[in-house]
């Protein structure tokens, strides 16, 4: 096996895996050019002990359209290893953008050729692509709809636990500014 196997096989691990949160999470404020974002990162454990660098982040903006209060609002899952960093799992609960198309490559996986709204980009469905998938600008290009609407915070926790096999995952709701459209 090659480096690549390797790295491919410890991300297989980790993605696959029952995980754990260490510590508490907390939101903070960020600023992006005139934009605020709130965002929470979650260092993650697998059977107690923190294995490459696992993560879980959920950023959003902080103000949101009061008709679309999770709009920017995803979810990743990270490791690190061997000093780089890999995107295991993401999930967008309201793209800022719903009308402009997620694109999937030609795929054996029954992903739609485009992906409109929420969606879901899968481990295990961008494996088969190798390692690059992984990688930040690789950014999981392997995407599925979600039929699911979100209407409380609640809806949006259990989504994560579960996709990202974290069951005892939980946060305050931040505290999002509604703007009136």
């Amino acid at each position: 096996m090659g480096r690549d196997d390797d790295i491919l096989l410890d991300l297989d691990i980790i993605a696959n895996s029952q995980k754990s949160p260490v510590g508490v999470g907390e939101w903070i404020t960020e600023h992006k050019g005139n934009a605020e974002f709130l965002s929470l990162s979650m260092p993650l454990a697998i059977d107690g002990a923190q294995i490459g660098g696992s993560r879980l982040l959920l950023r959003g903006p902080r103000s949101t359209p009061s008709s679309r209060p999770f709009y920017g609002l995803v979810a990743l899952l990270f490791a690190t290893i061997r000093g780089a960093t890999f995107h295991l799992g993401r999930i967008e609960f309201d793209p800022e953008n719903p009308i402009k198309p997620h694109r999937n490559p030609m795929n054996p996986h029954g992903a739609p050729p485009i992906v409109r709204g929420r969606q879901i980009h899968r481990f295990g469905s961008n494996r088969y692509l190798g390692l690059d998938a992984f990688r930040p600008e690789g950014r999981l290009p392997l995407a599925f709809p979600i039929e699911q609407e979100f209407v409380r915070f609640d809806d949006v926790m259990v989504l994560v636990r579960d996709e990202f096999l974290i069951p005892d995952f939980w946060v305050e709701e931040p505290v999002w500014s509604r703007q009136l459209v």
